[in-house]
């Protein structure tokens, strides 16, 4: 019976459902059945079997810009260029309304550039260039 089960085991790891022969998906039942009398194959259906990808960073709704807003941000860009400026707005595919922007071309040349949108697709990276406050949790207060 431990052969009968390890070739069972051997014809269901072989996908026996990919063949042309119309009996496969009734041996693959069969085969799993016995299998799982024994308890030794996972009877959930195979789309419940898949592991489920981690959540994406970024929602169907867009990015959460929300704690960026108001704030100095250095973002770069793809070609590396890099701009400073005040965040305004953003929508779901992460195109950013920035005012009062700097492009930075070199560490002692510097353009204003006034408000621009920026595609979001040619964001690689930003960072927050102000200190954000430090909030005690236990008393609300800021510090430092």
């Amino acid at each position: 019976s431990d052969f009968a089960c390890l070739l069972l085991g051997l014809l269901l790891s072989l996908g026996s459902n990919e063949s042309n022969d119309p009996a496969a998906p009734l041996l693959d039942t069969r085969a799993r059945v016995f299998l799982a009398q024994r308890g030794t194959v996972d009877v959930r259906p195979r789309a419940s079997r898949r592991r489920r990808r981690p959540g994406r960073a970024m929602s169907s709704k867009g990015p959460d810009l929300k704690r960026y807003m108001e704030k100095r941000l250095l973002i770069r860009l793809v070609g590396k260029r890099r701009v400073v400026g005040y965040l305004r707005g953003y929508d779901q595919f992460m195109n950013m309304v920035v005012e009062n922007t700097t492009e930075l071309i070199s560490l002692t040349e510097k353009t204003d550039v006034g408000t621009v949108v920026i595609r979001g697709n040619s964001i690689e990276n930003f960072e927050l260039k102000e200190r954000e406050a430090v909030i005690d949790r236990c008393t609300g207060n800021v510090l430092g």
